[in-house]
């Protein structure tokens, strides 16, 4: 599996990016939005048990994908540096556990 990792500020066109790229290349978008979406059924957002459950549905997903062979997961992210480093080395991780490779891009869409 590959994973492309697309991170910036909010609103700077990452999953515009994402999807545009997919259009070309066989592979599958989890978008920021989705996980906390997800958490959002459960806990309002910020509220405590809110962030821990977005890491663990964005980990499950990427263990996921990794276990039965997405050939590309385009992933995007809205990342602090460095306050997001240790959540991204663990994405890397599950990537690279199951001999896969990762990228990171900071993707800015110039209008």
């Amino acid at each position: 599996m590959k994973l492309l990792f697309l991170h910036h500020a909010p609103a700077t066109g990452k999953l515009t990016i994402a999807k545009a790229l997919l259009l070309s290349a066989p592979g599958r978008l989890f978008d920021n939005h989705a996980a906390i979406d997800v958490a959002r059924t459960v806990f309002d957002f910020g509220a405590a048990g809110f962030w821990e459950l977005v890491q663990r549905v964005r980990m499950s997903v990427l263990c996921a994908a990794a276990n039965n062979g997405v050939p590309l997961v385009v992933m995007t992210f809205v990342y602090v540096e460095p306050d997001d480093l240790p959540i991204f080395e663990r994405f890397e991780s599950v990537v690279h556990r199951h001999g896969g490779q990762s990228s990171g891009v900071s993707a800015v869409l110039r209008r």
